[in-house]
């Protein structure tokens, strides 16, 4: 089993004194310095007004539209499929690169001190991200083009490293999530901003699927892959051949170098819970951002 310190998220925070691969975290909990501020906080435990209940009706909306479709594919459950492990075609990648590019979204929230940087993607007017990135902010900075948007967040997991954020005033491609869950050795397709820098797209293997306990992370199971990718990935998508999203970015276990991912069928979970608790501001997805300490 691995334990926390040899798992590190991929958020890349801006601030010099904060090396984010040098201090790895276990989600829902964020090692900074020697202190550790845990997320296991629920809304009803603040004195404070739930935030989410001033987003306004179309949030309720887009989850009630999105509920709809989440709860499908999770009645009909996420099947498998044989492996496809020739190598995409040229014509593939540029398929693929360019669906990233115009879905993928660079993503920017407070830190203590500074900022944290990573990725995000929006399925259905839902705007995925890691839930690492929001532990003390409760609006996501979305960078497109010519395009700043803060994004209120709406919800996030505290037993998955997942938070959801409004992304419908995002100029982003609507995803799919995918009903088909990649078998290993399926080549897949990464998107993310390392560094905060440029959009970088990724070609690599499943290698298969884990005990998210076991990899540092919570949650039931982890995507394995066998390609590393840099900080600034977290939150990015996980496409299959078909442009669909089989999974989000989580981390790197460091002791083995693979690419640890969230399944599709955990985000599809995630947005259910948020349909069921919206506006009650408590439950397992009810969201507020941690205050700086110090």
């Amino acid at each position: 089993m691995r334990g926390p310190a040899e798992f590190a998220t991929l958020g890349h925070v801006s601030d010099a004194s904060h090396k984010p691969w040098a201090v790895p975290t276990r989600p829902p909990t964020v090692a900074v310095g020697a202190s550790s501020h845990s997320r296991l906080v629920q809304a009803q435990d603040r004195n404070r007004s739930p935030r989410w209940r001033g987003i306004g009706w179309r949030v309720a909306a887009i989850l009630s539209v999105v509920g709809a479709a989440v709860a499908l594919l999770l009645a009909t459950g996420v099947g498998t499929a044989q492996a496809r492990v020739d190598p995409l075609s040229e014509q593939e990648r540029i398929d693929l690169g360019a669906r990233a590019r115009v879905s993928t979204v660079r993503v920017a929230a407070r830190s203590c001190p500074g900022s944290v940087r990573g990725s995000g993607f929006v399925v259905g007017g839902l705007l995925f991200t890691s839930g690492h990135l929001v532990v003390f902010d409760d609006r996501l900075k979305v960078d497109r083009p010519g395009q700043p948007v803060e994004s209120p967040v709406v919800a996030a997991s505290t037993t998955i490293d997942i938070a959801v954020a409004n992304g419908s005033a995002l100029v982003a491609l609507d995803l799919n999530l995918s009903r088909t869950a990649p078998p290993a050795g399926e080549r897949i397709f990464l998107a993310g901003f390392p560094g905060g820098g440029p959009l970088e797209v990724a070609e690599a293997t499943l290698e298969g699927y884990g005990n998210a306990t076991d990899w540092g992370v919570l949650g039931e199971r982890v995507m394995l892959i066998e390609r590393g990718i840099r900080p600034g990935f977290s939150g990015g998508p996980v496409f299959n051949r078909d442009g669909d999203v089989v999974g989000m970015l989580a981390g790197v276990d460091v002791v083995t170098g693979l690419t640890v991912a969230i399944p599709a069928d955990e985000l599809a979970r995630t947005v259910e819970l948020a349909v069921e608790t919206w506006g009650t501001g408590v439950g397992s997805v009810a969201h507020a951002a941690r205050p700086c300490e110090g």
